[in-house]
């Protein structure tokens, strides 16, 4: 079964990275911890690996919004 991925989610994407990104500049994040390491039982990847390994969020990027 093919998933289709609604005419919106492009902008949800964007929006949930401009979010992020104002959290992480006004310092919302500023502190480090090993519960990921810990939760997965492995140190964690990079952003920079995630978004170049992770297909549906190339999908969702190239999405043209309406």
């Amino acid at each position: 079964m093919a998933v289709t991925t609604p005419p919106y989610a492009g902008d949800a994407l964007a929006e949930g990275t401009v979010d992020a990104t104002r959290l992480i500049a006004g310092g919302r994040y500023d502190v480090l911890s090993d519960q990921l390491e810990t939760l997965l039982g492995r140190p964690p990847r990079t952003m920079r690996w995630s978004l170049q390994n992770n297909t549906r969020l190339r999908e969702l990027a190239a999405v043209p919004s309406p």
